[in-house]
């Protein structure tokens, strides 16, 4: 775990119990509790019983999701039970990124669409999570890739502050329309990525950028020589 301050603080309610799941006992805790991919995040009680659970880790996105899932110590279960009773946004998200995590894609868009239903929240929508696990469901086939097409257009149309979300979601879709061979479609979300990417001074932003534009040179305008210049 990150050793910031930051985080040290927001560990502090909470005893943090590190499990290697691909050794000993962490074999069978990883099947128990259908652990996918690392790092893995789990709440639990007491008894062991699920408050929450969510997959991959960057140090803001740690401190907001645990932050969180101690404003609401009920089990994943009970969640699940209020939600049927009645949805509300928080179980939504809750329950969505806990389907997510756990590969239940199509439940976890179903829960997303609620909580983006639900939300009053101007400055937050849960696009990019619909898309992100539409996508997802895509290799299992309970989507389509033109489902994963219609929701990443809305990312895309949603005009976000924040240009990770048109930037990752071009990227899935890039490769899934060189997959599905829709040349046209390519060229759309590098554009797309492009159009996100451009006039800034974020050195993370900036070179996102610059390997779209290899892959436009590529793929969209087939110039190798252009292509490599950009990757120099």
């Amino acid at each position: 775990m990150n050793s910031s301050a930051d985080i040290q603080n927001a560990l502090d309610p909470v005893i943090l119990y590190r499990v290697n799941a691909e050794k000993g006992d962490g074999k069978d805790l990883a099947k128990e509790f259908k652990i996918r991919a690392y790092p893995t995040f789990i709440m639990v009680n007491k008894a062991g019983q699920i408050i929450d659970l969510w997959l991959g880790y960057d140090k803001f996105g740690f401190i907001r999701t645990l932050d969180d899932a101690r404003a609401d110590l009920s089990t994943i279960d009970e969640k699940k039970t209020r939600y049927a009773a009645k949805p509300d946004l928080h179980s939504s998200v809750v329950l969505g990124r806990y389907s997510s995590a756990t590969g239940e894609y199509k439940d976890a868009v179903a829960f997303y669409q609620e909580a983006q239903s639900l939300t009053s929240d101007l400055t937050k929508n849960y696009y990019y999570e619909i898309f992100e696990n539409t996508a997802n469901g895509v290799r299992d086939k309970n989507f389509t890739y033109d489902d994963a097409a219609k929701a990443a257009d809305v990312v895309l149309s949603s005009s976000p502050k924040d240009p990770w979300p048109v930037i990752l979601t071009g990227n899935q879709m890039i490769q899934m329309a060189k997959a599905a061979g829709k040349p046209n479609d390519v060229a759309k979300y590098i554009q797309a990525g492009l159009d996100a990417t451009a006039a800034t001074d974020d050195p993370d932003i900036k070179k996102v950028h610059s390997e779209l534009m290899v892959d436009f040179a590529m793929t969209v305008k087939g110039d190798t020589a252009s292509a490599l210049e950009y990757m120099k």
